[in-house]
Formats: C-alpha cells, sequence, structure tokens
C-alpha cells in the first residue's frame, strides 16, 4: 500500500499556487493526496478535498478551524503531513507523536517578518509561533522556498531542501497574447499592502494619468500585512484621483488572473526593504515573466541578478514613484522594448525559472523522508 500525504493548512485556499497546484498535484502524481483548505477548491481529481471554514482571526482560527483540522488529520494518520501554516505547528507536533512524519513548508520568514505585519501578530501570536518554531526546527523535515532562509534556520536537524516557488509552465495560457488590451493596462498579482508598494503604484498612476487618462491596473489579490480591507485602500493618498483606473479583482485562481496578464504590457513587483524582502524572490516576478511581460521590481541584488541579468525589466527604488511612472510610461511608448524584455524574460523562465525541476527535487525529498 503507497504512503499517503496530508497538505495541512488552517487559512490556505484551495487553490493555492504553491500549496496546491504545486506541491499537492506534484505529490499526487506518487502518492495518494489530501489536502485540508478552505474553498474555492481546485477541480483536480487525483487529489481529495476536506473542506474547511475560513476565518480571517488568528483567535477565531485557533477556537473554531483548528479543532476541525486536528480531527480530520487524527482520522486520516497520514505517512506525510507536509503542513503549510506556522499557526498549524502544534497539530502537526500531536501527529508526530502518533507516528506521521512532518515536513514543515517555510515560504516566508516568519521571524523576520513579524516586525512590519500589523495583522494578527499581537504579543501572544507571536509567543506562540517562536515556542512551535523551536520544536519545529528539532523535529521536523522541512522545506524553504528560498535560500536565504537557511541562515534564519540554520540550527535544523533533520534534512532539509530548498525549493523555489517558480512558475508551473502548464498553468500558463499556451502562447502570449498577440494584442494588448485596450484600453492599454499594466497587472498586479499578489497580496496588497504599502510594504508591496501600492501607495507607490497610486502615486505612479496618478503622474502616468495626465497623459495617459485611460490607461488601466489589473490588480488581483486581497489585501494584507498592513491594509486591512479594500476601504482602507480606498483612504490612501490620492486614491480617489485614480480610483477609474484601478480595477481590484479580488483574490482570483492564479490561471484565471494569468489570462488577463497576458494582455497587459508589463507587471509591477515592486517591495520594500522590510523583513525578508531583500532576500526573497516574489513570485510574481517569475510568473510575469513566464506571460512574456517586462517587469519592474526593486533595486535589490537578488531581483537585479534575474532582471538586469536577463535584460527583461527594470529594477528601481521601490519608494520612488516618480521612477516607476517613467518605467510604465517607456513601456507605453515604445513597444519594441516591451516586446525585446518580454521575449528575453520568458525564455529565461523556459529555461531555468519553472517549476519542472523543483516537482522532481521534491518528489525525491519526499522519497528520502520515507526511507529516513
Amino acid at each position: 500500500m503507497k504512503p499517503n500525504v496530508l497538505h495541512l493548512s488552517t487559512l490556505h485556499r484551495g487553490d493555492d499556487s504553491r500549496m496546491v497546484l504545486k506541491m499537492a498535484v506534484s505529490t499526487a502524481l506518487r502518492y495518494p493526496t489530501i489536502v485540508l483548505a478552505t474553498p474555492p477548491l481546485d477541480a483536480d481529481t487525483s487529489i481529495t478535498f476536506l473542506p474547511i471554514s475560513y476565518e480571517s482571526s488568528l483567535l477565531k482560527r485557533l477556537l473554531f478551524v483548528h479543532p476541525r483540522v486536528l480531527w480530520h488529520s487524527l482520522r486520516i494518520r497520514a505517512n506525510i503531513i507536509h503542513v503549510h501554516a506556522p499557526e498549524a505547528l502544534p497539530i502537526a507536533l500531536l501527529n508526530q507523536w502518533l507516528g506521521s512524519k512532518v515536513i514543515f513548508d517555510v515560504y516566508e520568514n516568519m521571524a523576520k517578518q513579524l516586525a512590519g505585519k500589523q495583522i494578527n501578530n499581537n504579543r501572544l501570536f507571536r509567543w506562540f509561533f517562536r515556542f512551535f518554531d523551536r520544536i519545529a526546527r528539532r523535529k521536523f523535515y522541512f522545506i524553504f522556498a528560498e535560500d536565504s532562509y537557511l541562515e534564519s534556520y540554520a540550527g535544523v536537524r533533520k534534512p532539509s531542501i530548498v525549493l523555489h516557488n517558480f512558475p508551473d509552465l502548464s498553468l500558463f495560457p499556451s502562447s502570449a497574447s498577440s494584442t494588448t488590451s485596450s484600453p492599454p493596462a499594466f497587472f498586479y498579482l499578489g497580496q496588497i499592502s504599502k510594504a508591496r508598494c501600492l501607495d507607490v503604484m497610486i502615486e505612479a498612476s496618478r503622474l502616468l494619468r495626465k497623459e495617459h487618462p485611460d490607461f488601466r491596473w489589473h490588480i488581483f489579490g486581497k489585501p494584507g500585512f498592513d491594509l486591512r480591507s479594500f476601504e482602507e485602500i480606498e483612504q490612501l493618498t490620492g486614491y480617489e484621483e485614480v480610483k477609474e483606473n484601478l480595477i481590484f479583482h479580488g483574490h482570483t485562481p492564479a490561471p484565471e488572473a494569468y489570462r488577463t496578464g497576458a494582455g497587459c504590457l508589463g507587471g509591477v513587483a515592486l517591495l520594500r526593504p522590510i523583513g525578508d524582502f531583500p532576500g526573497s524572490y516574489p513570485s510574481k516576478l517569475f510568473e510575469y515573466m513566464a506571460l512574456g511581460l517586462p517587469v519592474i521590481t526593486s533595486n535589490f541584488p537578488l531581483y537585479q541578478s534575474v532582471v538586469e541579468k536577463n535584460e527583461c525589466g527594470f529594477c528601481i527604488d521601490p519608494t520612488d514613484a516618480e521612477q516607476l511612472y517613467e518605467c510604465l510610461k517607456i513601456l507605453m511608448e515604445q513597444p519594441a522594448v516591451r516586446t525585446q524584455m518580454g521575449e528575453r524574460g520568458k525564455r529565461a523562465v523556459r529555461q531555468r525559472y519553472n517549476w519542472a525541476h523543483e516537482q522532481q527535487r521534491l518528489l525525491d525529498f519526499y522519497e528520502h523522508v520515507l526511507q529516513n
């Protein structure tokens, strides 16, 4: 009988691009795979989904969601539990005592992120995370989304691996859009926050609309980190002036967002130098490249090593709205530059920065965990 796998989270959606569309889809190629996640759920029939309710409040999740997740995990008794949320570490620990092998997927360096987070970040949560994170370092296997996390987790006792969150090319449109959208538009995909420069994007939009009043910005994702709601976005300086140019699509399945992005002029992945951002690739950077879009990102050395090396976009001061405006203007007014950057970025993703190689390393790591 094949070992079974449980991908466990108390807050991720069942169509999450990393947990489900990459990790779970990959493990299902070799093992019976179950995913505990909040709706909506992906339609992949190779995976068994168990829906749980979504609560935005950490306290409500602890009181109402965690007990149900614990019950499901004890009932399933998976050979491997792949945990994707730090707050679910206590559930994973109990399952390990009962015989499961546990892999902790560290997709963000929470220890560094806590200083900047304004949501679900009270003193109790910080203590809770640090206590169970120390236990995890001694008892669990680790998957890291970034090489830079190895420095923070130098003391882990069991084997670990870095699996970058590179794009799965099978999820992208089969061919790039031959025409750009009308009116001309730019693309943003990911969490919406001031840490990810929404305020800078708004100010650059204010400058751009003076010359190109009809442009649009397709923004996919939901507020987080330092913005609690779309109502808070409406209070940002300059929002009223450019609100007709900003189209907020909300949290949307990645393949659906890609179809819109394919017709845009470029993608923006600006992050401030907060927490682990300078040492961590933004996934959207490679997603834009896979779509054949020029990218505008922060001038961190790690990002420059991709964008400037492959000549596929611009690396700028993430706090400088005027620099962003100048880059947007170039992409609007110089189609030859835009096309060449997009083609170079797409070629780099197909040759190097894609999920296919990471998938095989994931399956090899699972075999190592099972045999250890």
